[in-house]
């Protein structure tokens, strides 16, 4: 055993949520470890989240219920992000589709107010350094709290498992990223906050540390996972940086192949135009299967890739040139200039992209999971969105909820003792370490997960059918074949090697799990279930290791919903 620390409470996660339940936590009194991987606050980098990543050309908290002052940057969202408590509710659950937690998005909504206080009193300012700014100023506001604070940060360490003794979760273990060496974490309470699982795909809109870790650690210790079908799925600029690309497709765009042809035709059911198709999906940035058409913008763009029609960097060209074509408002072209890309000059290269992961683990209001002294929170964490979300909401909810498990888990914490780990519990845990770091196979991590990530993206992400699921799940088993021949020279190495095994896990739970949902619902889209079917899938689908097997259920978090509409839902997501 390597290195053991004590604590009350361990936070794991580097981003908004997990920085706000260490100072939450903190600021009552108890112990609190921060384990992240990479370095904690280093903004756009391994460690930072992807609260911080700067990827998006706006960045608004939504704020349900606020009538305070707002910026420049912020009024002309103030019909969008800021509504009235009853309205942001009745939104939330219209476009959750009915996989929302009422409960949890009733907390959203009630608490929006006093967390952007809190933000506000840390020295948050909103909009206050211009449209590139999304979730930076948040992170920084709280970063800069924790290193006043007495909380120990613990960067370049990776969490590998959760400790689970007598039914509960007792700690965790992980590896010092720059030696390789294991650390084994004593806690009363432990939250997860590690992100969702954005790089189990070849395109995404996240830093590279989001591998599903907390997804995979707590299904191998027992938690409930669900929703993990329903993800945010944006078009994104490839090349020369990635950014989310918001709005992107106005009348007279363009949208060409690496040969220069115009495709989108060539994908349309017969008697629909690439311009009514333009004009659905202008009219909402997340994919979604809500409308006729829109979704083939992106099946007509992954479709192009695949047949080896994409860009070097798997993408196509939007051409914004045509002179009719209204030029970006000032922000937004500062934001794009700033980010090396110019839309006047000449097309640009895109692609579909995932962006956030609407599953994660079952909470209840207190972000606790099943799994005694196990919460989570952010993207980690399932119920406050559903098949789809809001825009803003992923910000809110990784306050709200971060907060909320920062300072549960403290008052739990404060009234339990530490409790003696058994050796055995950890030593499973150990060996899987010491396993992967004495492999002196051919095989190379990085390789491996590329050639998963591939397979995920053309067979999983919007595509998905029982042939292509399939298909993933026979790639996946080929990939597992091949970890039994991995080359580990370094610790790096060693840390690529456990992320490779957590997204291989995972994109097994995935592949499982949209196999079961035998319709379409928002972004989940069965090419050979295309349509939505309430009579049968109002229930949301549950994954959970019982006696070594996964297992799936199906649980009604709303089994009253009834949909209000879309009409009155502007710019979802």
């Amino acid at each position: 055993m390597g290195e053991i620390v004590e604590t009350d409470v361990l936070v794991v996660g580097g981003g908004g949520a997990a920085a706000r339940a260490a100072l939450e936590a903190q600021q009552l009194g108890v112990k609190v470890v921060l384990a992240v991987k990479g370095s904690f606050g280093a903004i756009g980098t391994r460690g930072a989240g992807a609260t911080a990543s700067g990827l998006s050309a706006v960045g608004v908290f939504a704020t349900p219920g606020w009538t305070g002052f707002l910026n420049e940057r912020e009024r002309p969202f103030a019909d969008r992000f800021f509504l009235p408590r009853e309205q942001a509710f009745t939104n939330i659950i219209q476009v959750g589709l009915g996989m929302a937690d009422p409960k949890l998005a009733r907390i959203i909504v009630e608490e929006a107010v006093e967390n952007r206080m809190a933000l506000l009193n840390w020295g948050v300012a909103f909009g206050g350094r211009g449209i590139r700014s999304h979730g930076v100023p948040i992170v920084e506001a709280l970063a800069s709290q924790i290193r006043r604070a007495n909380v120990s940060v613990r960067d370049r360490t990776m969490i590998v498992n959760l400790l689970v003794q007598d039914g509960e979760c007792v700690g965790a273990i992980g590896i010092d990223e720059t030696n390789g060496d294991t650390v084994v974490v004593k806690a009363r309470a432990t939250i997860i906050a590690t992100g969702g699982d954005a790089n189990l795909f070849m395109l995404n809109l996240n830093p590279p540390c989001n591998t599903g870790d907390g997804y995979a650690m707590g299904y191998e210790a027992g938690a409930e996972l669900v929703n993990l079908e329903f993800k945010q799925i944006f078009l994104g600029t490839v090349y020369p940086t990635k950014n989310m690309l918001l709005r992107a497709l106005p009348p007279h765009v363009k949208l060409t192949n690496a040969r220069g042809e115009e495709f989108l035709q060539h994908y349309l059911p017969e008697g629909a135009s690439p311009e009514e198709c333009l004009a659905q999906r202008q009219l909402h940035n997340p994919f979604s299967t809500r409308d006729t058409l829109s979704k083939y913008v992106d099946i007509a763009i992954i479709g192009e890739v695949k047949v080896g029609r994409g860009t070097e960097h798997n993408g196509i060209y939007l051409d914004r040139t045509d002179p009719r074509i209204p030029p970006l408002e000032v922000a937004r072209q500062e934001f794009w200039l700033y980010r090396g890309i110019d839309f006047t000059k000449c097309p640009v290269e895109i692609g579909t992209c995932h962006h956030s992961s609407l599953g994660g683990f079952r909470i209840d209001e207190n972000a606790q999971t099943p799994l005694p002294h196990l919460y989570a929170a952010g993207e980690s964490a399932a119920g406050p969105h559903g098949a789809d979300r809001l825009g803003g909401h992923m910000l809110l909810a990784s306050q709200v909820f971060g907060a909320r498990a920062g300072k549960h888990s403290a008052s739990y914490a404060r009234s339990q003792r530490l409790r003696d780990i058994d050796s055995r519990v950890s030593r499973a845990a150990e060996e899987r370490i010491k396993a992967l770091r004495d492999r002196k196979g051919n095989q190379k991590p990085a390789e491996l997960k590329r050639t998963l990530q591939q397979s995920a993206y053309y067979n999983l992400l919007v595509i998905r059918s029982k042939e292509s699921l399939t298909r993933l799940l026979s790639d996946i088993r080929g990939i597992g074949e091949m970890v039994s021949r991995l080359s580990i020279a370094s610790p790096q190495e060693l840390v690529e090697a456990l992320e490779l095994q957590n997204l291989l896990l995972l994109a097994e739970l995935e592949a499982n799990v949209c196999l079961k949902r035998t319709e379409s619902r928002g972004p989940h889209y069965r090419e050979d279930f295309p349509l939505q079917d309430n009579r049968n899938w109002l229930k949301s689908i549950t994954v959970k290791k019982v006696a070594g097997r996964r297992q799936l259920g199906a649980v009604a978090l709303d089994p009253t919903w009834e949909s209000k509409g879309d009409e009155k839902v502007r710019m979802w997501g």
